[in-house]
């Protein structure tokens, strides 16, 4: 199974906002820049601990570099101009505890969503949450999860159709 991600559809979005950036599949060479990223935008970027912080994130991202696409799904967002990585998501199968994994499936976790702070209010965040729904949504179903019908709000919480 092989995760694309695509650029949302949504209707209330603004055709400018559609066209902020471009999605892929993140790759090894843009580790460094997504560490930068996320500690910048997570941690401020103006500490004395900077260099440091970024290479424990460099080494994080690394050891958790998605070999198995089938389980893990990692984004980057590119601006159109230059190219330059603006956003990043990354969702993952988590395992359950030994004990349990007989019963239950791993279960997905979203982690690392990130836009750089001059790149935000332009729809980035909401497409890499998209892409990364469409794509999780492929990675839940090939880990033996199955779509549940939707609540109908109007009827008290009663499943819609039933």
């Amino acid at each position: 199974m092989t995760i694309t991600p695509t650029a949302p559809a949504d209707v209330h979005q603004q055709p400018a906002l559609q066209q902020a950036c471009s999605l892929r599949h993140a790759e090894w060479r843009d580790l460094g820049p997504v560490s930068r990223l996320l500690v910048t935008e997570f941690y401020g970027g103006n500490s004395i601990w900077y260099p440091a912080q970024c290479l424990s994130e460099l080494n994080r991202l690394q050891m958790n570099f998605h070999f198995d696409r089938e389980r893990h799904l990692m984004l980057v967002a590119t601006e159109p101009a230059q190219g330059g990585i603006v956003g990043f998501v990354d969702i993952d199968a988590r395992d359950v505890p030994p004990a349990k994994r007989n019963e239950y499936p791993p279960r997905p976790y979203l982690s690392d969503l990130a836009v750089a702070k001059n790149q935000r209010r332009k729809g980035i965040g909401t497409q890499l949450v998209q892409a990364t729904n469409a794509g999780g949504l492929a990675l839940y179903e090939a880990m033996g999860y199955l779509q549940a019908r939707p609540i109908d709000e109007k009827l008290n919480g009663a499943r819609a159709g039933t």
